[in-house]
C-alpha cells in the first residue's frame, strides 16, 4: 500500500503563510562561510512605501507500505523568498549607520547587492520498523539547503549571532545532513 500527499502556497506580503521554515534561516559552514536569509512581510522603504515581499512554498511526501510493520517515506519541501528591486536597492539590510539609516549586523561593501533574498529546501527519507506491537524503531535521514541571493558576496557580521564571533564572512549556498535514530515503546497499543 502507498500513500502520498502534497501542497502548495503562495503569497504576497504573507510570508507566515508560505513558509516551511519558521523563522530567518542561517547555516554557517566550515571556515567564516555563513548562508542566510531574512524573512520578513513587507519592508517600510525610507522616503518610499511599503514594499511587500512575495514567498511561495511546496512540499510532498510519499509513504510505501513494504509490509505490514515496515514502511519508507520519501519527502522534500521547498520555499523562495524574493524582495524586489526596490528594497534590494535601498540597502536596508545591510546598511551601516549613517544618513540617518539605522545600523544593521550585515554590511557589505557599497558595490555588494544587497538582496536579502532566498531558497530553502530539504529531502529526506524516513523508515519505521516495528517489530512488535508498541515496539517502533525508526530512522530518518534529511539534508537542508539554503541558497542565498548573495552567494559570493563578502559580508561582515556587526553583531554576534550566537556562539559565532562577529567579523568577515563569505556568504556561500550550504546544506546540512542530519540522521536522526528512534526507539519507542508503547504500552497498550495494538
Amino acid at each position: 500500500m502507498a500513500v502520498g500527499h502534497g501542497v502548495g502556497t503562495y503569497g504576497v506580503g504573507a510570508s507566515r503563510l508560505t513558509r516551511n521554515s519558521q523563522t530567518s534561516p542561517g547555516l554557517y559552514g566550515s571556515g567564516n562561510q555563513i548562508a542566510f536569509g531574512i524573512l520578513t512581510d513587507a519592508v517600510y522603504v525610507d522616503g518610499g512605501s511599503l514594499q511587500q515581499t512575495t514567498s511561495w512554498a511546496t512540499g510532498g511526501g510519499f509513504e510505501y507500505f513494504w509490509t505490514r510493520n515496515f514502511s519508507s517515506t520519501i519527502y522534500g519541501s521547498y520555499t523562495e523568498v524574493t524582495y524586489g528591486s526596490t528594497v534590494v536597492n535601498s540597502r536596508a539590510f545591510c546598511a551601516g549607520a549613517g544618513s540617518g539609516a539605522v545600523a544593521q549586523s550585515i554590511v557589505v561593501a557599497a558595490a555588494t547587492s544587497c538582496d536579502p533574498s532566498f531558497k530553502f529546501w530539504s529531502i529526506g527519507t524516513h523508515h519505521d520498523w516495528f517489530p512488535l506491537p508498541g515496539l517502533r524503531f525508526a530512522v530518518d535521514l534529511l539534508y537542508t539547503g539554503i541558497d542565498s541571493a548573495m552567494d559570493g558576496s563578502t559580508i561582515t557580521l556587526s553583531k554576534a549571532q550566537g556562539a559565532r564571533p562577529t567579523g568577515v564572512y563569505t556568504a556561500k549556498n550550504l546544506g546540512i545532513t542530519s540522521v536522526i535514530f528512534r526507539a519507542q515503546r508503547s504500552w497498550g497499543a495494538n
